[in-house]
């Protein structure tokens, strides 16, 4: 397994205004999340699957000593499976869970960037008319000139919904 180096790419300065946030892409669209949730990016690197559990739980994986559980981004949202490819990454996520947060590593297709937004860059998500259920999506931001959902990690890695066990895949 081979680490990405994104750290020069990300721009972690204080004197910036707004929030930063990641920008990726998953089965052709584009999404953003709160940057200060990703803990780390990764190449994509195989996984160990786990029985009985929703088809898009990939299963868990090592990174540098700590299991992680991998969910396939694309499949989570009803799209069919990741297809590797040399830009498929995996972004690894702190993830609320009760009282503590637990690490859980999203597939994705390709990661973009990270940036500041501004108040006046974000607007109110939708209620209908985006390609994923629209409570996953905290808000909208602009990003090469098109609307495209922030989404929110806490609703779409609700950690009692991923571990419901799946009797018949």
């Amino acid at each position: 397994m081979k680490n990405r180096d994104y750290e020069d790419d990300l721009d972690l300065s204080l004197n910036q205004d707004g929030e930063q946030y990641l920008f990726f892409s998953c089965n052709n669209d584009f999404y953003a999340i709160d940057a200060l949730r990703v803990v780390e990016i990764i190449e994509y690197q195989l996984y160990t699957k786990v029985p009985m559990m929703k088809r898009f739980v990939k299963g868990i994986t090592n990174v540098r000593g700590d299991l992680i559980a991998v969910v396939d981004l694309k499949d989570f949202f009803g799209f069919g499976e990741t297809i590797k490819d040399k830009k498929t990454s995996m972004i690894i996520l702190n993830v609320k869970n009760s009282d503590n947060e637990l690490k859980i590593a999203i597939i994705i297709d390709e990661v973009f960037e990270a940036k500041y937004l501004g108040e006046e860059d974000i607007k109110s998500a939708p209620e209908f008319g985006v390609k994923i259920d629209s409570k996953f999506i905290k808000n909208m931001c602009q990003y090469n000139g098109n609307y495209i959902p922030i989404l929110d990690i806490d609703k779409l890695l609700n950690v009692k919904q991923l571990s419901k066990i799946e009797l018949h895949q």
